[in-house]
């Protein structure tokens, strides 16, 4: 469920870039959301979403690549349920994802993209 989020919310920002950046789509297609976040805070996203993205990357990185594999080998090891203490780092991710989709969506309604000083 995370990480089918993560890709929604990814698509998203790549339509950012394509409808507000006039970015091509077949160009950015196969970018990470570490490189899509980076090319919308270098083109002047507001910054207080770009460090929720920038705090989301290192959660989704964190679960996509390692912490499958971290929970299959302690589970290994210690031949048990590993607890909470591996957990918290999805379920923070989950909050992230949440909580960056939630903002994605008031900015999207607010037209709120670029923050007005």
């Amino acid at each position: 469920m995370f990480m089918g989020k993560a890709q929604v919310l990814e698509l998203g920002l790549k339509s950012l870039l394509i409808r507000l950046f006039n970015y091509d789509p077949d160009r950015i297609q196969r970018w990470t959301l570490g490189r899509t976040t980076r090319e919308l805070k270098d083109n002047g996203l507001r910054a207080d979403f770009i460090a929720l993205l920038e705090d989301f990357v290192d959660y989704r990185n964190y679960i996509a690549h390692e912490y499958l594999a971290n929970e299959a080998l302690l589970r290994r090891i210690l031949r048990r349920d590993i607890g909470r203490l591996a957990r918290k780092h999805l379920e923070r991710g989950i909050f992230k994802v949440e909580e960056a989709i939630v903002i994605y969506d008031w900015l999207e309604q607010h037209r709120a993209w670029v923050a007005t000083d």
